[in-house]
C-alpha cells in the first residue's frame, strides 16, 4: 500500500510514453481506476464478468466466531484433509503442535525454501492419494500455491487475503460448492499491526453491508474503503513528488528513490541453515568471507529470514555466527526442526558451562 500510487504511475508512464499494453490479472482486482489519470482508457477484458463470477464460484465463506488454538486443532482433527491459515508464525507453530502427529504439516517462512518445497511436494502427493493431510500455514500459501483442500480455516484478515485463501479450497472444482467451506474465525491473539486496518474494514464495512462478502461489488467496496483510508499514504515515501519536483537538487532522483523503495519494510536478517553436505560446504565458504552474488543465490535455498529481535536472541545465546551484515550461519542445529516447524522461535537458553 505504501507504494501503490507510484506503482500505478509507473504502469501509466509505460503505457502512455512507451506504447506498452498493461494487463492486470488477479482473483481480487483492486479498484485502481481513481489512481490512474482521467484520460486513461481502461477496458475489462472478460465479457459477462458477473455471470462468469457465479459460474466459477467453488466455495462458501462462513464466519464461525472465536476459536482457541485447542478448539481449532480439535475441529481440524475431525477432518481428513484440511488447511488452516493463521496470521503469525507463532500461531502456526502452536497450532501445528496441537494437531495429531500423523499426517500433519507446517508451512511458514521459518522453514528454508528447500524444506518448503519438499513439504509442498509431500502435501500434494497425500492430497492426490486421499491420505490424511492436515496443514497449518501462514499467508505464504495464498500466493500462487497450487493445492486443493475440501475445507479451509482462515484467521480474520483483509478481504483480499480471505479470498486468496478460498482459492486453496475446491480449487479444481471437483466437489459441490455447499461441501466446500472456508471458515473465517477470530483468534484470541491481537491482530498484527500491519493487518489491523484491513481487518477493520472487512469487519465493520464489508461484512455489515454485503450478504456475499466475496462478490465483485464487495471486493470493489473493500479496496475503495482501504484506499480512501490510506489517502496520501498510498505514496508514503513521496516518490511521485520526487520526480515531479525533484529531490535534494536532483530532478531525476533515480538512485535516491531506489534506495528508499522497499516493498517489504520489515527489519529482517538472514540465517543460513547448514543441513546436508551441500549446505555445509556453502556455509564454509560464507564463514571464510566469500560473498559473491552466485554464492548467495545458491545459499538462498537454505536461508530463513528472521526479525531483528529473534536474530539478536540467537546471537546472544551463541546459536549463530555472523558472517556479513545481516547474514549469519546457524551453529546450533538443534534449533532447526527438519520434520516440522523449521527454525525455533526461541533461542537455546539451556546451555551450561562445565569447568
Amino acid at each position: 500500500m505504501d507504494y501503490l500510487t507510484p506503482c500505478v504511475r509507473a504502469i501509466w508512464e509505460l503505457v502512455e510514453m512507451y506504447g506498452i499494453t498493461a494487463v492486470l490479472c488477479t482473483a481480487t482486482q483492486p479498484s485502481l481506476g481513481k489512481l490512474f489519470p482521467k484520460t486513461a482508457k481502461i477496458e475489462e477484458l472478460c465479457p459477462n464478468t458477473q455471470e462468469m463470477f457465479h459460474f466459477f464460484r467453488r466455495t462458501q465463506l462462513k464466519h464461525i466466531g472465536t476459536l482457541t488454538i485447542e478448539k481449532l486443532a480439535g475441529q481440524m482433527a475431525m477432518q481428513t484433509q484440511v488447511l488452516a491459515i493463521v496470521n503469525t508464525r507463532k500461531q502456526a507453530a502452536e497450532l501445528y503442535q496441537a494437531l495429531p502427529a500423523g499426517g500433519r504439516f507446517h508451512l511458514s517462512t521459518l522453514m528454508t525454501p528447500l524444506m518448503r518445497r519438499w513439504t509442498l511436494r509431500n502435501i500434494r502427493r497425500r492430497l492426490r492419494q486421499g491420505l490424511v493431510c492436515r496443514v497449518v500455514a501462514t499467508s505464504l500459501i495464498e500466493a500462487g500455491v497450487d493445492v486443493d483442500f475440501p475445507t479451509v480455516f482462515r484467521a480474520e484478515a483483509g478481504l483480499d487475503s480471505i479470498i486468496q485463501a478460498a482459492g486453496r479450497c475446491n480449487r479444481e472444482g471437483k466437489r459441490p460448492v455447499d461441501e466446500s467451506a472456508v471458515y473465517i474465525f477470530r483468534t484470541e491473539e491481537r491482530i498484527p499491526p500491519r493487518m489491523q486496518q484491513n481487518v477493520s474494514i472487512f469487519k465493520n464495512e464489508i461484512q455489515l453491508s454485503f450478504s456475499d462478502v466475496a462478490s465483485l461489488e464487495a471486493i470493489q467496496a473493500y479496496f475503495d474503503a482501504l484506499h480512501n483510508l490510506k489517502g496520501d499514504l498510498l505514496d508514503r515515501k513521496k516518490i511521485v513528488d520526487a520526480f515531479e519536483r525533484g529531490r535534494n537538487g536532483c530532478m531525476l532522483p533515480f538512485a535516491q528513490v531506489a534506495k528508499e523503495f522497499r516493498l517489504i519494510e520489515e527489519n529482517t536478517k538472514s540465517v543460513f541453515i547448514p543441513l546436508g553436505q551441500r549446505a555445509k560446504r556453502l556455509a564454509q565458504r560464507l564463514q571464510q568471507g566469500e560473498c559473491s552474488r552466485s554464492l548467495l543465490r545458491k545459499a538462498g535455498r537454505y536461508m530463513v529470514n528472521v526479525y531483528d529481535q529473534h536474530f539478536q536472541e540467537l546471537y546472544r545465546a551463541n546459536d549463530l555466527v555472523v558472517v556479513a551484515d545481516g547474514l549469519a550461519v546457524l551453529t546450533n542445529l538443534r534449533l532447526y526442526d527438519t520434520k516440522g516447524t523449521g527454525l525455533s522461535l526461541e533461542a537455546d537458553a539451556g546451555k551450561a558451562l562445565f569447568v
